[in-house]
């Protein structure tokens, strides 16, 4: 017999002695009002995202003339 038939035949025989029990390749049940709560969620997430982006944007100039105020309105930063 040829080496590599025997080789196939050791190699069936370990696939046979070394299957998984069929619970394990079943797919996990999932519980539909968790997906539910991510599906509503992820908008409000998307929302408050877009708001603290713009608030961050807002927040740099308005700082800015402050510092301004406080360093006795140096004229030199403005420019």
């Amino acid at each position: 017999m040829p080496l590599m038939g025997l080789f196939m035949i050791k190699l069936s025989n370990c696939w046979k002695r070394n299957t998984k029990p069929p619970a394990i390749h079943t797919v996990p049940k999932v519980n539909k009002e968790l997906w539910q709560a991510f599906k509503t969620a992820r908008p409000a997430d998307l929302a408050m995202q877009a708001c603290q982006k713009y608030m961050a944007l807002a927040m740099v100039p308005i700082i800015k003339t402050l510092d301004i105020f406080v360093n006795n309105g140096d004229k030199d930063e403005v420019k």
